[in-house]
């Protein structure tokens, strides 16, 4: 273990840790505390070091034989929660001073919730209770089963229920107050320490981020989540949130204000790693190995609309892409996409208020010919034209395509998509007189 300052880079102290020769990857053993303690393991004792102790880090204080019960710690509130899986029952530690507060029985690795001298905690048989550290009682034992303890916070204790929904308990009683019953299928992904609660949630069978207030335990906004997308990470901000997609080996974000609308979008190249992702004022910011990028809000413009007429022939479109750099048309129902020669483009479709990922692509490149790749149920290319430095596609519409049904195009030059990932709509251009 080496403790480095952040202010400075200096380096604190350093300490070996135990080996584990069964796990080559085992959980962390350190962690910081308030003051700037940290708790680490010392051979089979557990000890508290001073990182900035006068003449340098020293042990503050030390508790034998605690030293294995670190894989699993948390900082919960102003304490330290050591779970003793053997025992089944876990230890509530002030790390400022290594005074054993509480032993209490559960059987899980949620960590307690801590609020001055009350504690919830989740028993064996899944029911939250609620105790006193003042004299050490047993205040109440909930009747909902549950699977996560979410918030301590004023008069209430918020959970996630055995059903997958969030709840309100009372904390003087123990009696469920509400159940969020808009909300299935509930789930924690790093959101609910913050302020409001970011969750998980299935909502009318889709994928939704549900921000709760922690006050009142009530939803103050939901967002859908893009489809064939996942949410690794929330993160709760100043006058909004950043959420984190993934899709494959993709990832993108969205920042939303504190009325869930919608307010910025990245995107990152296939396999670019990052760190963090935080909301800025009114865009995002992305940090990692191989970025440092900020992204600004989003334009108050809506995209340009795409004008698609009628053409006699593929080649009536070249003299129009020939002006414009590129040009869409019609022929019945075939559509026809003509650009320059020497053009590097991609172009996406998307059919009426649905766009895709993985929809239909027409790919231009310099020298080769153009092709149409995606799902063998969508657009089809036909043919392909070429004069004075110039071609054209045309492409035949999916088989029991309604003529006339919404068209939209998504048009990436030179293979850069301007940080702006493809489930955002404001990226794609209405079609008007499509196919």
């Amino acid at each position: 273990l080496v403790a480095l300052d952040l202010a400075d880079g200096r380096e604190l102290f350093t300490k070996g840790l135990p080996a584990d020769d069964q796990d080559p990857d085992p959980a962390p053993q350190a962690l910081v505390g308030p003051d700037d303690i940290v708790l680490v393991p010392d051979g089979p004792d557990l000890v508290g070091i001073d990182a900035f102790a006068a003449g340098g880090a020293a042990e503050r204080w030390r508790i034998a034989d605690a030293g294995a019960l670190m894989i699993g710690a948390r900082l919960t509130g102003r304490l330290l929660w050591l779970p003793d899986r053997a025992a089944r029952d876990g230890l509530l530690v002030d790390p400022l001073t290594g005074t054993r507060v509480a032993r209490l029985p559960t059987d899980g690795d949620q960590p307690p919730l801590v609020d001055g001298t009350t504690v919830a905690l989740l028993g064996a048989d899944r029911l939250p209770r609620l105790w006193d550290l003042a004299d050490g009682s047993l205040r109440w034992t909930g009747t909902m089963p549950c699977t996560q303890l979410l918030r301590l916070d004023g008069d209430q204790l918020l959970v996630i229920s055995d059903g997958g929904q969030v709840a309100a308990i009372d904390r003087a009683g123990g009696q469920v107050r509400r159940v969020l019953g808009a909300y299935a299928a509930v789930q924690d992904r790093g959101g609910s320490s913050g302020d409001p609660l970011l969750l998980l949630a299935r909502r009318d069978g889709r994928s939704v981020v549900l921000a709760v207030d922690p006050a009142g335990g009530t939803p103050l906004w939901d967002v859908p989540v893009p489809a064939g997308c996942e949410v690794a990470l929330t993160a709760p901000g100043a006058g909004g949130a950043a959420l984190l997609l993934r899709q494959g080996d993709r990832s993108s974000a969205l920042r939303v204000d504190t009325r869930g609308r919608l307010t910025a979008v990245a995107a990152l190249g296939p396999g670019m790693r990052t760190t963090a992702w935080a909301p800025l004022a009114s865009g995002l910011l992305a940090a990692g190995p191989e970025i440092l990028r900020a992204w600004p809000g989003l334009p108050a413009t809506a995209p340009a609309r795409v004008p698609c007429a009628a053409v006699a022939s593929p080649e009536a479109l070249l003299a129009t892409a020939a002006s414009t750099g590129f040009a869409v048309g019609r022929i019945d129902s075939s559509l026809v996409i003509a650009a320059p020669m020497d053009a590097t483009l991609t172009v996406h479709l998307g059919e009426g208020a649905a766009i895709d990922a993985d929809g239909t692509r027409i790919e231009f490149t310099p020298g080769g010919e153009p092709r149409a790749v995606g799902p063998l149920e969508g657009w089809r290319l036909a043919s392909h034209h070429a004069a004075d430095g110039l071609r054209a596609v045309v492409l035949l519409p999916p088989v029991g395509r309604t003529p006339g049904t919404g068209l939209r195009l998504r048009v990436i030059r030179d293979g850069d998509d301007g940080g702006i990932p493809w489930w955002w709509g404001g990226a794609w251009s209405p079609v008007d007189g499509a196919p």
